[in-house]
């Protein structure tokens, strides 16, 4: 069943075929509120509660469209909701535990570092394009914003986050 039969099934009443979409997406949803939330049990129950809420609206939903953007848009504002609630708005620091002979992992430490030196917005939309793998119109869904916005927040996050890699913290002045 492909995710547009599946929605159409929901909205025609046919309550199993909303497996078929969080089979699909549990994971993708749950690590996008692990990046928002930094909390294990948070990003889960946020997940969670981001597939009730879906469930809660599906007749709304345009099968037509695609699901996983709205899916993100609606992780999203419940984890922003949640950091609100919980006046948690600092971010706290992922801890990894990951072999530290590869150099791999190496890399993709110095890079989620780097990321946490880079403000929200900028670390938002580089884990959007490049850890949730969302096209440049999908983040404009997902953030609310143009396509033109976000091409223009990604081109100078990934000249940022760069220059934090190569050992150039200093950022620009303009």
């Amino acid at each position: 069943m492909t995710e547009r039969e599946a929605i159409i099934a929901v909205q025609m009443g046919d309550k199993s075929a909303f497996r078929v979409l969080v089979e699909a997406y549990k994971e993708k949803a749950y690590h996008l509120a692990l990046f928002y939330l930094q909390n294990e049990a948070d990003a889960l129950d946020v997940a969670q509660e981001a597939f009730i809420k879906v469930y809660k609206y599906i007749r709304k939903l345009d099968p037509n469209r695609p699901f996983y953007p709205y899916l993100c848009s609606v992780v999203r504002n419940l984890a922003m909701d949640h950091l609100n609630r919980q006046a948690r708005m600092d971010c706290v620091p992922l801890e990894v535990d990951i072999p530290v002979d590869d150099e791999r992992y190496h890399r993709a430490i110095m890079v989620w570092e780097a990321m946490e030196k880079l403000d929200d917005t900028a670390r938002e939309i580089l884990f959007l394009r490049y850890f949730q793998g969302l096209s440049y119109e999908e983040m404009a869904c997902v953030l609310n914003i143009p396509k033109g916005t976000v091409m223009s927040r990604l081109f100078y996050a990934k000249r940022k986050i760069k220059k934090l890699i190569e050992g150039g913290e200093k950022e620009d002045a303009g």
